[in-house]
């Protein structure tokens, strides 16, 4: 479903996307220019998401002939690697697993599909592979060749028979394995339809976070949960396509889940619903089912949530570990930060905040700086999160005639996404170059290499310049402080000698 490129084109899309690189422990820039503008569909899109890697941007479009396809494209040149369809309602949600093998939909016709990303997930295999061959897979197989073959010098029949039953028992496990190396190597496909009876609205998705024990290599598909308006959430087995029950056996939610959100870094679940009530939820044990989920606390008397319907949960990816945040965004202008170690909400005002009855969602930068939202206006805006001090840059004239749905910020880029739903609206991503004195290099060449130009040698050299400007900027600034410091104690020790004298 894709569109090759010529090597002059790739080129360029090659070196634009190093100059908009993000190390993990730089912060992020807020863009100040167009980059793409994507094709959403007659009705524009209701929600997008980023893989984590960067690489794809998922789109769920709109046509007025009642389809819904969802359309993936590549964040760096813009162009469509590949469209799934088969829904037949809007789109609410969209989440691609950790590993960008699968990615989940949450939609209005009932049904909660989960694909399968093919070749278009970009993760390394060959190295996965080798290592297992050094955990001992393929050797096992090669000591049962050589024990055939000492078998055929033995009389002793039983033990050749034996021998033979077990390397058959392992092929076929190396069988499936290669099955699914396959299948994520090959086109893209539907993997299964989560149908929920009756058919009811679904609002959110997500997969479920890897259990601690998990291997990074894993490459099978994780869990699914499903946020829908009869007030539950269920876990699914998308192998299967099986319902594997309520989480916690019930309903805990009095009103329709709106929003979830995994904390992979604890495997706790987040769940926000239409009554501004909040529930954290911890898995234990490694079954598959639904009654693992035990509710470790239910927020729901807090005042200024308190009968507003949740949008949107977002957690901040500055925070440690155990000091965790989450963005609040709701009906009624509601923008709150949440302390998860306080369990209070923090003291963090958003002034401007715009949603007074739409589904608009907000969420963090990636590197956590930034707070940024859609409106009911159809505008974007931008916030210090500490602060809460409006951000003014050119992304204010970001403008549709409809409220601005969904907004994500690039992982690995300074880029961001926006998309409407009610008209032809199209997809817009902008965004920011490095800052100059980092570029010179990475644009030379120096840099060069994949994913990693940003931050070769060149890159490296740049970040020297601006450590050794910040360091020098700090030092004056300490300076004047000292200073400043200093005229302020004379005075008041003058004032203090003069009344003295004065007694």
């Amino acid at each position: 479903g894709g569109v090759r490129m010529d090597a002059a084109r790739a080129e360029v899309v090659r070196r634009g996307a190093m100059l908009r690189a993000r190390k993990p422990t730089e912060q992020c820039i807020v863009p100040n220019k167009l980059l793409h503008r994507l094709h959403a569909g007659e009705q524009g899109a209701f929600t997008i998401a980023f893989s984590n890697n960067g690489s794809l941007l998922a789109v769920a479009c709109s046509n007025n002939d009642f389809t819904f396809p969802i359309r993936l494209y590549d964040s760096e040149s813009g162009m469509l690697r590949h469209e799934f369809v088969g829904h037949h309602s809007l789109v609410y949600d969209l989440k691609f697993s950790m590993n960008d093998n699968y990615l989940v939909t949450a939609s209005a016709d009932g049904t909660s599909k989960v694909f399968c990303l093919g070749g278009l997930s970009s993760n390394k295999r060959s190295s996965d592979e080798d290592e297992e061959v050094e955990d001992g897979g393929d050797e096992g197989y090669e000591d049962e060749d050589e024990d055939e073959e000492d078998d055929d010098d033995v009389s002793d029949m039983s033990s050749l028979v034996g021998s033979k039953k077990k390397k058959k028992k392992k092929s076929k496990k190396d069988e499936d394995k290669a099955k699914e190396g396959e299948a994520l190597r090959g086109s893209p496909f539907l993997m299964s339809t989560l149908q929920h009876n009756p058919p009811v609205y679904l609002y959110c998705a997500t997969f479920q976070s890897a259990s601690p024990g998990t291997k990074a290599s894993d490459n099978s598909a994780p869990l699914v949960l499903t946020g829908s308006f009869d007030s539950a959430i269920r876990l699914w087995d998308p192998t299967t396509g099986s319902n594997l029950g309520l989480t916690g056996g019930r309903r805990y939610h009095e009103s329709n889940v709106n929003a979830m959100v995994f904390d992979h870094k604890t495997g706790r679940l987040y769940s926000g619903d239409g009554d501004g009530c909040i529930i954290i939820w911890r898995k234990q044990g490694q079954s598959k089912a639904g009654t693992d989920y035990v509710v470790m606390r239910k927020i729901d008397k807090l005042k200024e949530l308190k009968g507003v319907p949740i949008t949107s949960l977002h957690l901040d990816p500055s925070r440690p570990t155990g000091r965790g945040q989450i963005l609040i965004s709701g009906h009624n202008n509601t923008l709150k930060v949440f302390d998860l170690s306080t369990q209070r909400l923090t003291s963090s005002s958003y002034a401007g905040a715009d949603n007074h009855n739409s589904i608009v969602r907000a969420s963090y930068s990636a590197c956590g700086k930034y707070v940024i939202s859609g409106t009911d206006q159809g505008t974007l805006m931008v916030w210090d999160s500490k602060t809460g001090l409006r951000n003014n840059s050119n992304l204010d004239s970001v403008s549709y005639a409809e409220p601005l749905n969904s907004v994500i910020w690039h992982p690995t880029q300074h880029i961001v996404a926006v998309c409407c739903y009610g008209g032809p609206y199209p997809v817009l991503l902008y965004s920011a170059d490095r800052d100059p004195s980092k570029q010179v290099a990475i644009v030379s060449g120096e840099g060069e290499g994949g994913g990693e130009g940003a931050s070769g040698e060149g890159g490296d050299e740049g970040d020297k310049v601006g450590d050794e400007e910040r360091r020098a900027m700090l030092e004056e600034r300490r300076k004047a402080n000292r200073a400043r410091y200093n005229e302020l104690r004379e005075k008041a020790l003058a004032r203090r000698r003069g009344g003295d004298d004065d007694e």
